[in-house]
């Protein structure tokens, strides 16, 4: 039983990793939908935000649509406050890391800029910086994950050893 856990604990894990670098292909796609709605069919952000809403999965649908929601229904915050505080909510529901929410704070940081050509540019700078990232954990996420399997099973033996 003790065996069983610690490998259950290693392929959780390892799925985390890959769960973490599939919601940040998300998010960079996420950015591609908002760009797109902002450049060529000169969207206002809530409508930018619930055309993006239809095209992604949970948990992304669901925060994307209290963006939009909140957009429309207060006006006391800016777009880049609104966006923060919905981000903390995000992070409970999601796998994402701290330097990953720091990327997306950046993101909602270069929207809502009077000037859509500054909005594009932010946009395609912390795009190719989430780029970057995922790139960085591809390469790596194989071996990660194989590592987080071995060493469950490890600690599962050693404990097994250790209360035997």
């Amino acid at each position: 039983m003790i065996l069983a856990g610690g490998i259950l604990l290693g392929l959780w894990i390892a799925m985390s990793m890959k769960k973490r670098v599939d919601e940040l292909k998300q998010i960079e796609r996420i950015i591609n939908y908002l760009e797109g709605e902002i450049r060529y069919k000169n969207s206002l952000l809530g409508e930018a935000c619930i055309a993006a809403s239809l095209r992604c999965g949970q948990p992304f649908k669901l925060w994307l649509e209290k963006i939009a929601s909140e957009l429309e229904n207060d006006y006391a915050y800016s777009f880049s406050d609104i966006w923060e505080k919905s981000i903390e909510e995000l992070r409970d529901k999601s796998h994402l890391r701290k330097t990953d929410i720091i990327e997306l704070v950046a993101v909602g940081q270069t929207l809502g800029y009077l000037d859509v050509k500054a909005q594009q540019m932010g946009m395609a700078l912390e795009k190719e910086n989430i780029h970057n990232t995922i790139k960085s954990l591809e390469s790596g996420l194989a071996n990660n994950m194989k590592i987080a399997v071995i060493l469950g099973t490890l600690g599962g033996i050693f404990l097994v050893v250790v209360l035997a």
